[in-house]
């Protein structure tokens, strides 16, 4: 009678629980453009970012390689997990249809809200140029795009309020333009990077008000960055995480690592890389 007791229980826990609460989780995925390495870890020492302080107390940050010739190419293995040859259509110059992070998730859950903010920057390898709409769209994905970073994590924290599994990227340009309008090292360049501190630490604020019982992953990673003290892009990015980074990385390890919190298997090859947590 026990064991028939204890068998009703179990089915009823597993009957009323949604089923994400336990197999899909929330992750927002932040690629920022532009802030480097040098003058990021020196505000983080001098205790100058007390938003992402507070957000890797129980994760870390590491350092992120970008392996190609130019650094500012790396957006399709962040995007793939994949090297251009097997990823990009070469009429097009687009990725593929189902080949990007987003589609593959998406794919595997299909209650999962998938939302992407995407600057408008000029560029032929920039997300919004890699990018088929209409492969989006088709998905069921969410694309919202703007010259302006803060309408884009805007229209972030609106997603945050809808009452379902979500899978966010923001793409935040403010340290690339800061970089072209003065130089890596100066004041200006300082002062960028606070503020996106504290945009940060609003959005995630936001986010724990509207789901206070709803863990998040949070992955945030520079796309690129800058020399010391110069306007000459390099490829010595960095990633941090609200979970434990175990390695150094570059930048064929964030698909692999999405795909593992969503349960994806990331077989080598055609992917490049391996999860870091």
């Amino acid at each position: 009678m026990h064991f028939i007791f204890a068998v009703f229980v179990l089915v009823f826990v597993t009957l009323s629980t949604p089923l994400f609460s336990k197999e899909t989780p929330n992750v927002l995925w932040i690629s920022v453009d532009g802030i480097s390495r040098h003058t990021f870890y020196a505000l983080l020492q001098k205790k100058q970012l007390p938003n992402i302080q507070k957000l890797i107390k129980n994760g870390n940050y590491r350092n992120l390689d970008i392996l190609t010739p130019n650094p500012q190419l790396g957006y399709v293995h962040f995007l793939t997990g994949m090297n251009s040859s097997a990823a990009i259509d070469e009429n097009s110059r687009k990725i593929k249809k189902g080949l990007t992070v987003f589609e593959k998730t998406k794919q595997k859950h299909s209650t999962l809200g998938v939302h992407l903010f995407l600057s408008e920057t000029d560029g032929p390898q920039t997300p919004l140029a890699l990018l088929n709409k209409a492969n989006l769209s088709a998905a069921g994905i969410t694309l919202v795009t703007s010259t302006s970073d803060i309408k884009l994590l805007a229209g972030a924290k609106n997603t945050m309020t809808l009452d379902m599994p979500m899978f966010l990227f923001i793409q935040h340009t403010a340290g690339a333009a800061s970089v072209f309008r003065y130089r890596e090292g100066t004041e200006h360049y300082s002062d960028t990077i606070v503020s996106f501190d504290k945009q940060v630490g609003d959005l995630l604020a936001h986010y724990k008000k509207t789901k206070p019982n709803r863990p998040l992953h949070v992955i945030i990673s520079s796309s690129y960055g800058f020399e010391k003290n110069t306007r000459k892009p390099t490829a010595e990015a960095w990633v941090l995480s609200n979970n434990i980074i175990v390695r150094k990385t570059f930048s064929g390890d964030i698909v692999p690592t999405i795909f593992h919190l969503y349960a994806i298997p990331a077989q080598r090859p055609p992917y490049i890389g391996n999860r870091f947590f």
